[in-house]
């Protein structure tokens, strides 16, 4: 019997890319800070009651954060900051490029690429917890979905402790 691994990237970390360099000396700082505290372990994350952001129903969650999960949180709030626009509070990335960065992303044997990972991080954690306001438009007349325009809210930098 084949024994299958539980997580393809046991220790996610953010790498920045190499074609990007110019980025301000506040998000760098921040980036840096972001990195000497634990922002998966941090008290708010016990404190807030998760909402469903559809339907705005409380969803209870009685575990601690997934180590597996934590680590990923980790990652994902560098990367966050990184192309995070400081005047409107938009990252802009798509979940993809965000899953790339991170090293979150997988391939399977097909070719087929998974951001799996990333996405339910971001759509069944950080979204209900309200650290992140993510908006998704489609176009009435072509029926074509767009991508995710995930916003920060300012419980995002209490997290991150950047007040």
């Amino acid at each position: 019997m084949i024994k299958r691994k539980y997580i393809y990237n046991y220790n996610p970390k953010f790498s920045p890319p190499e074609h990007i360099k110019n980025r301000s000396k506040y998000i760098m700082n921040a980036i840096t800070h972001v990195k000497s505290i634990d922002v998966a372990r941090n008290i708010i994350n016990k404190i807030i009651i998760p909402l469903n952001p559809i339907t705005g129903n409380i969803t209870f969650r009685f575990r601690r954060l997934n180590e597996h999960r934590a680590r990923a949180m980790r990652a994902m709030v560098q990367a966050m900051l990184y192309y995070l626009n400081v005047h409107s509070n938009l990252v802009r990335a798509s979940i993809e490029q965000l899953s790339d960065v991170c090293g979150l992303s997988t391939i399977s044997d097909s070719g087929n690429k998974s951001i799996t990972r990333a996405s339910r991080l971001i759509t069944d954690f950080m979204e209900p917890m309200g650290f992140i306001k993510c908006i998704k438009k489609s176009s009435i007349f072509t029926k074509e979905r767009f991508k995710k325009k995930i916003f920060l809210t300012p419980l995002f930098f209490v997290l991150c402790e950047l007040n």
